[in-house]
């Protein structure tokens, strides 16, 4: 715990370390080392958590490991709460939320986001690293009401992302409001004419705290 109450985590492995060459560059919007990789994970983690006044900082990377440090500020569960207009009408009354969502991001960091901002908007959330299990809430969903939230990360690293499941999930999901997700927002127009007509909006990443209730709201 720092002076200011929040909270500082120090997370180190053991690996080869990340070349000094490019460590100034690993917070970069779509810098990846990785042929698949999507370099958004360290950029989009490290901007919502400056968003919420903490940070998301490289302390040392060597021969023997790499070690960052997260900061969570002290009022970090307020910020969630207060950092956008609750989903509220100007008239005071509440607008309704979706009672479900359904989560496919490969990024565990963002996936914890999506859930802590979800739940506290009183939503069951589901949360999936991998499309087939994905699919299979779905199935499981679709037998009972099936009116929700489905947001889908577009690229999955291994596996298959949000485009090649949207088609059958909403088949499995007609009522359902789907949001496709990516840090590639200049591809989203070449992704609609693959999506041939189907009722999907998109997200860009990085997104807000503010950004993530909007989609909550049922009917937007």
């Amino acid at each position: 715990e720092d002076e200011d109450g929040g909270h500082r985590i120090t997370i180190t492995d053991e690996g080869h370390g990340i070349p000094l060459d490019i460590q100034h560059r690993i917070f970069e919007p779509y810098f990846s080392t990785k042929s698949k990789g999507s370099g958004l994970g360290l950029h989009v983690v490290r901007s919502l958590l400056k968003r919420m006044n903490g940070g998301l900082d490289l302390v040392f990377s060597n021969s023997a490991g790499t070690c960052f440090e997260v900061l969570l500020p002290a009022d970090h569960g307020a910020e969630i709460e207060d950092s956008a207009p609750a989903p509220v009408e100007a008239d005071g009354t509440t607008t309704e939320v979706y009672p479900w969502a359904l989560i496919l991001e490969d990024n565990a960091s963002l996936r914890g986001l999506l859930q802590q901002v979800f739940e506290s908007l009183d939503m069951k959330v589901f949360t999936h690293e991998d499309a087939e299990s994905l699919m299979e809430s779905a199935a499981a969903l679709a037998k009972e009401d099936g009116y929700g939230l489905c947001v889908l990360d577009v690229t999955i690293e291994g596996g298959l992302g949000g485009l090649d499941v949207v088609d059958p999930l909403r088949k499995l999901l007609p009522r359902a409001k789907i949001i496709l997700s990516s840090g590639h927002s200049d591809l989203w127009e070449s992704w609609q004419s693959e999506l041939d007509g189907l009722d999907v909006g998109f997200l860009p990443k990085p997104f807000s705290i503010q950004d993530l209730r909007r989609t909550a709201i049922a009917g937007e």
